[in-house]
């Protein structure tokens, strides 16, 4: 990993463009380039855009060294610096459930987060079962479209005017206003209107003003979200109390929150079985191979018995 000059006009590290097994890019968020090495880190840029107490996003901001339990020294970069409206400062470490409550992991970290402490800094975990909970996370990724459509001064004048006596649905606003369902999905991931969170977002959700009665998702309600938002926080002041059923249940959370719908494949039921099972001879890596042994015209011999 190579190091900038430490001029402070640059993150903490570059990023690693060649490397075949990351996800590697960069978001504008409020005019700033937020860049990101996971699809982790990419879809916690996505939901932490349309918090209404964030007001910035800074990668990889800071270098801080700690002494890890083999009393050698090292150093730790946090994915990101938060900084909420109300003038918080918060460093974030994303990562994925599963591995971050792997014993050494939680040892590393535990000690990390001491560091952090004895230097007067708020760390903070995000995991990816906090970041994809549904619904709230296929909304995210939808008004992410919208972050920086143009909003005009009339439009938020309007939206004021029409939700002043309390919420109503999408639809209705629609056809109160006379918007265009962009225009709707702008104000809300622009942070003018909110949500019913607990809904899926589309014609048939409920929307109001901020707090009048929905309120906006908000950094401190997605750290502090799911079951093991209690321990991440204990985790991140550095205490340490292994849970057998948390760790039992991070390697299966992805079946258990997210059952399969109707259409769980394209063009079929998921629920009903296979039409038959592959044989050995019919995985090939090669497209070619895989086409001319694909049922069909190339291959009348295959059937479905």
């Amino acid at each position: 990993m190579k190091s900038h000059p430490k001029d402070g006009a640059r993150p903490a590290r570059s990023l690693h463009k060649s490397a075949p097994h990351r996800t590697v890019g960069g978001i504008q968020v409020n005019g700033i380039a937020v860049e990101y090495e996971s699809y982790n880190e990419r879809n916690a840029i996505l939901l932490l855009a349309i918090c209404h107490d964030v007001i910035q996003i800074n990668s990889q901001p800071i270098r801080l060294s700690y002494i890890d339990e083999k009393d050698r020294s090292r150093y730790q970069i946090p994915d990101f610096e938060i900084v909420t409206s109300d003038g918080g400062v918060y460093y974030l470490e994303i990562k994925a459930i599963e591995n971050l409550l792997q014993p050494d992991n939680l040892q590393k970290y535990s000690l990390i987060a001491k560091a952090y402490i004895n230097q007067q800094l708020a760390l903070k975990f995000l995991t990816n079962i906090q970041i994809e909970q549904k619904p709230l996370f296929d909304a995210a990724k939808l008004l992410f479209r919208y972050h920086n459509f143009p909003v005009s001064t009339q439009l938020i004048q309007q939206a004021n005017l029409v939700l002043a006596n309390g919420g109503m649905s999408i639809r209705d606003y629609l056809q109160a206003s006379g918007n265009q369902l962009r225009d709707i999905y702008a104000l809300i991931a622009q942070r003018h209107i909110a949500f019913d969170l607990t809904r899926p977002l589309n014609l048939s959700s409920s929307i109001s003003l901020p707090n009048q009665p929905y309120e906006g998702v908000t950094f401190e309600k997605i750290v502090s979200s799911t079951r093991y938002g209690n321990f991440l926080e204990r985790l991140a002041v550095g205490h340490v109390q292994a849970d057998q059923s948390l760790m039992a249940t991070a390697k299966g959370w992805r079946q258990i929150n997210n059952r399969p719908q109707l259409w769980g494949v394209v063009g079929g039921f998921s629920e009903l079985p296979p039409l038959r099972d592959a044989n050995s001879g019919e995985f090939y890596r090669s497209p070619g191979r895989r086409r001319d042994s694909a049922p069909g015209q190339n291959n009348q011999n295959v059937n479905f018995d």
